[in-house]
């Protein structure tokens, strides 16, 4: 891991997050009008640390259209 130490303090999505015997990963989208992109570039395809602060589930789109 690089010495250089990067923080990013934003809300995003977890589109996908997948966990192996060896790695955790995640796929995060981020609202582009709260998070300046070149920023992103530190953190891809690197290890580091993630952490989160608050969760919560956001309602299913699909139900809500049923209703």
């Amino acid at each position: 891991m690089d010495d250089v130490s990067y923080e990013i303090r934003s809300v995003f999505d977890v589109k996908r997050m997948g966990v192996s015997p060896k790695n955790i990963t995640a796929g995060l989208t981020f609202a582009l009008a709260e998070i300046d992109v070149s920023e992103l570039g530190h953190f891809a395809k690197r290890d580091g640390w993630l952490t989160i602060e608050n969760a919560v589930e956001l309602e299913d789109s699909e139900e809500e259209d049923e209703e």
